[in-house]
């Protein structure tokens, strides 16, 4: 006799989606009861089934709670205009505590949500025009430094995948390889050697480094 509770195809129970959220079952009940934030299927026996989408909603109704949004006041917002905001309140967050980064706000909010799409193009084209706009210091300590932590927070947390880190390690490669073509030092300029333990091939810090004295002269 086949299970009641057999689990439909790409569809998950409520204890992965808890641990993909970071909600709890009782927050995660108690918002579908009040706010009908996603309606998951059932199985025969009562147990609670839900999509990718309604995993991707869930999480963005989690960081717009974590940024400081009352969950009645974003119950009601579609997937799209929920992303907005919520790349919009996590870069007013980083321009609030790091200096030089309010300025470059909209281009890292910008900025999040084509690495969120995968959108290479469109990446790069808004990164090139922060260039255009913003000092050395906006672009590195406003865009490069906090894209990459973030970027790096959500795929630890499970809310992007390896494609989205390439695409945005990528971007800032690019970004920092500008400011040091940017910056040649003086012939008699002091030297510094910046470079990686063998073997590692994850080399952002260092040019982030390299970026950063090379502002400096």
């Amino acid at each position: 006799m086949q299970n009641s509770n057999h689990r439909p195809e790409h569809m998950l129970p409520m204890r992965l989606v808890a641990e993909r959220t970071g909600l709890s079952p009782d927050v995660l009940r108690a918002w579908e009861r009040r706010y009908g934030v996603v309606t998951p299927g059932r199985s025969p026996g009562g147990q609670r089934w839900y999509s990718d989408a309604d995993v991707v909603r869930l999480r963005l109704l989690a960081r717009a709670v974590e940024a400081g949004r009352n969950i009645a006041s974003v119950a009601g917002l579609s997937d799209e205009v929920l992303a907005q905001l919520v790349r919009s309140e996590e870069a007013a967050a980083i321009a609030r505590t790091t200096p030089h980064a309010f300025a470059a706000q909209p281009y890292l909010a910008e900025a999040l949500g084509f690495v969120e799409a995968l959108d290479q193009h469109a990446l790069e084209h808004s990164l090139r025009q922060a260039t255009l706009r913003l000092s050395l210091d906006e672009l590195l300590d406003g865009i490069g430094t906090p894209l990459m932590r973030t970027v790096g927070d959500r795929w630890h947390a499970g809310a992007m995948t390896p494609a989205h880190e390439h695409l945005a390690s990528a971007g800032v490669r690019r970004l920092l390889g500008w400011i040091i073509d940017q910056h040649a030092p003086a012939a008699d300029a002091p030297v510094l050697l910046v470079t990686t333990p063998s073997g590692q091939w994850h080399e952002l810090g260092a040019k982030l480094a390299a970026a950063t004295a090379a502002t400096m002269g």
